[in-house]
């Protein structure tokens, strides 16, 4: 009979939340890991940022972020830096901001999958 060896959990996500002592301070850093997509009860997409130091790093989808981590290849090297809450003409609510800055190749822009993009034309 064989020798079990045990499966560990090696990729906990530890998940990103936006708060005021975040603002304009890099919030990830690493290798572009994963997308998942319809994810949770709101099948929201979730970005996942493979630090050296600390792991995977979870970041959910807004429609700043995904525009521009969509069009970054995974396996690149990223650098998220959270910009703060922002005032939207569009929406009472506002939108959290984000500089996405990577070593590897940016493809054209274009619609994210599943987002609609809003349209200034009445």
């Amino acid at each position: 009979m064989s020798e079990y060896a045990e499966v560990k959990r090696e990729d906990a996500v530890t998940l990103w939340t936006p708060g005021e002592e975040d603002v304009n301070k890099v919030i990830a850093e690493g290798i572009f890991h994963e997308i998942s997509r319809e994810v949770g009860i709101n099948k929201s997409t979730m970005y996942s940022i493979k630090e050296a130091d600390n792991g995977l790093v979870g970041l959910w989808g807004t429609t700043v972020l995904s525009s521009k981590l969509e069009r970054i290849e995974l396996g690149s090297q990223v650098r998220i830096t959270y910009l703060g809450k922002r005032k939207s003409s569009k929406s009472p609510k506002g939108y959290h901001d984000f500089k996405v800055e990577t070593t590897g190749t940016i493809r054209t822009a274009g619609p994210v999958e599943g987002e609609e993009l809003f349209s200034d034309v009445e």
